[in-house]
C-alpha cells in the first residue's frame, strides 16, 4: 500500500495488526489446549508492535524518500530557471527565446524591440557600473510593465530588449510600450534612459515567421531612432509572403 499520506500509514498498519489477530487467534482456537497460555498472548503483542514497528519505519523512510526527491527537483528547476535568466535584469535570455519559439507561434502576436538611446555614452561618461544600474531599472520598468499571462521579456544583446505579448490587441500593446517608453524616460539624473522602439503585430505560424517579425520590429526600431525618438514606431504585418526589410 503507497504511503503518500499519513492515512494510508495508518491504514497500512492497522491492516497488519488486524491480521496477525486474525492469524494467532485462528491458530490459537484450534489449539488442542483448554486455555492459551500467557506466553502465547506475549507473543502475540510483541508481532503487533513489530507490525507497528514496521510501518512507522516504513512511513519515516518515505518522508525522508521525498524530501530528498523534492530537494532535488527544486534544485533542477532552479538551475533551469537560472540558466534561462539574464541575472542583470532579471528578464529572460536568448536561451529562453529558443525554449519558448514553438509556444509563441500558436496565433496573434506582437514582437516590439528596443534599445537605450547612446547607451555607450552612459557607459563612457558614468562608468560601466552606472551602465549596469540603467539597465537593471529599464528591465525593472519592462517587468512591471508587461507582467500579464501572455507577456515575454526578454533580455535580446546588450542594451536591447525584446518584448512578445500572444492574445492581445495592437492598440493595447502599442499603448503599454508608450508607457513604458514615458516610464523611463522620467526618471531623473543618470538614471534616465531614452528608448527607441520598434513594433510589429502578426499571426507568426512558425519560428521563421516570427524571426520575421522580430527583424520588421528590429528594422522600425531603427526608423524612430533616426526620427523622433520619443515615438513608438511600427504596423501590422498582414502577410509574410514577400517580405522586404528596408
Amino acid at each position: 500500500m503507497p504511503l503518500n499520506r499519513p492515512s494510508n500509514a495508518i491504514c497500512y498498519a492497522l491492516v497488519n495488526g488486524l491480521s496477525a489477530v486474525f492469524v494467532m487467534t485462528v491458530v490459537l482456537s484450534d489449539s488442542p489446549r483448554s486455555a492459551v497460555a500467557w506466553q502465547d498472548w506475549v507473543d502475540l503483542a510483541i508481532l503487533l508492535l513489530i507490525c507497528l514497528a514496521v510501518s512507522w519505519l516504513r512511513w519515516r523512510s518515505f518522508l525522508r524518500y521525498q524530501a530528498l526527491r523534492i530537494s532535488l527537483l527544486k534544485r533542477e528547476d532552479d538551475a533551469l530557471q537560472k540558466a534561462r535568466r539574464d541575472e542583470l535584469t532579471q528578464l529572460l535570455n536568448r536561451t529562453a527565446l529558443r525554449d519558448d519559439f514553438p509556444s509563441l507561434c500558436s496565433g496573434r502576436a506582437n514582437v516590439a524591440l528596443m534599445d537605450i538611446d547612446s547607451f555607450k555614452r552612459i557607459n563612457d561618461v558614468t562608468g560601466h557600473q552606472q551602465g549596469d544600474r540603467v539597465l537593471s531599472l529599464v528591465g525593472e520598468s519592462i517587468r512591471s510593465m508587461f507582467d500579464h499571462a501572455g507577456d515575454h521579456c526578454y533580455r535580446y544583446g546588450g542594451d536591447e530588449f525584446l518584448i512578445i505579448t500572444v492574445g492581445e490587441g495592437r492598440a493595447e500593446f502599442v499603448k503599454r510600450l508608450e508607457a513604458l517608453q514615458s516610464l523611463c524616460n522620467e526618471r531623473g539624473g543618470a538614471d534616465r534612459a531614452n528608448l527607441s522602439i520598434g513594433y510589429v503585430s502578426a499571426s507568426p505560424h512558425s519560428s521563421e515567421q516570427l524571426r520575421d517579425c522580430i527583424k520588421r520590429a528590429d528594422h522600425w526600431m531603427y526608423v524612430a531612432k533616426r526620427s523622433d525618438k520619443t515615438e513608438v514606431r511600427g504596423e501590422e504585418l498582414l502577410s509574410f509572403h514577400k517580405l522586404r526589410i528596408a
